[in-house]
């Protein structure tokens, strides 16, 4: 994956990124080149776009909001700044399944013993900065697009003006006999990738599937692993 900038404001202008390059006044002279910055400036490797809030919070009932975003994955989080970043100053909420924060999750497959915590795309406080709202362990059941409403696993009820749903796939599991067995994992939450590396420890690993994922999985539990096979339906892998 490549990150996209812009050469004459350092803004971000492709995903995966989230954050700009930081920009430095620059002036050349002769065989010199001097460049203008604050020690804090020099010190940080991102620049975040500056972004809106929302300006009457208080206004809404918890029940109604203008922007309801299914999903805390990057596209989600993605779309929600990008939003804040073009002045959009109303509600905004995000939900998801997960109990975490939006979190990088192709990082499961490159360090599979991470923490959550550790692969967090935005902190806490980055959400409440800038009026973010983000509903973890909330589930929808039901979808009503012609009366703009969905109701969550708890009963909870919530009207939108505008809707995102930004889910994400969930593996493909095998269809063959054995699927089922106590030591046939499938890699989608932090949990799932640590449970993994952990059992793989001086085993002997066999991964299905030679694709990106995969062979990232592959790569990491080598070291880990007695020994690690790839089968692939394909003729070449990734």
């Amino acid at each position: 994956m490549e990150h996209v900038f812009n050469i004459a404001t350092g803004d971000i202008e492709d995903f995966p990124g989230l954050d700009g390059l930081p920009k430095f006044q620059v002036k050349i002279e002769k065989e010199r080149v001097y460049i203008r910055a604050s020690k804090q400036a020099l010190q940080s490797q991102r620049r975040t776009k500056v972004m809106a809030k929302c300006i009457a919070l208080s206004n809404y009932s918890t029940a109604i909001t203008n922007i309801l975003i299914i999903g805390a994955g990057p596209a989600g989080l993605v779309c929600a700044e990008t939003l804040r970043q073009e002045g959009f100053s109303d509600r905004i909420v995000m939900c998801t399944s997960e109990k975490y924060l939006p979190y990088d999750r192709s990082k499961l497959s490159k360090s599979m013993d991470s923490q959550a915590e550790q692969i967090f795309l935005r902190s806490q406080e980055f959400f409440h900065i800038y009026d973010i709202e983000v509903l973890t362990e909330t589930q929808v059941v039901n979808l009503d697009t012609k009366n703009k409403t969905v109701v969550f696993k708890d009963g909870f009820r919530m009207e939108y003006n505008k809707l995102l749903i930004a889910t994400g796939s969930t593996p493909k599991t095998l269809k063959c006999k054995g699927k089922e067995l106590d030591n046939v994992f499938t890699i989608r939450t932090p949990e799932d990738a640590n449970r993994v590396v952990k059992l793989a420890s001086n085993r002997n690993v066999v991964i299905v599937g030679a694709s990106f994922l995969g062979m990232e999985v592959a790569a990491y539990l080598c070291e880990k692993a007695h020994s690690v096979s790839v089968v692939e339906l394909g003729e070449y892998s990734f």
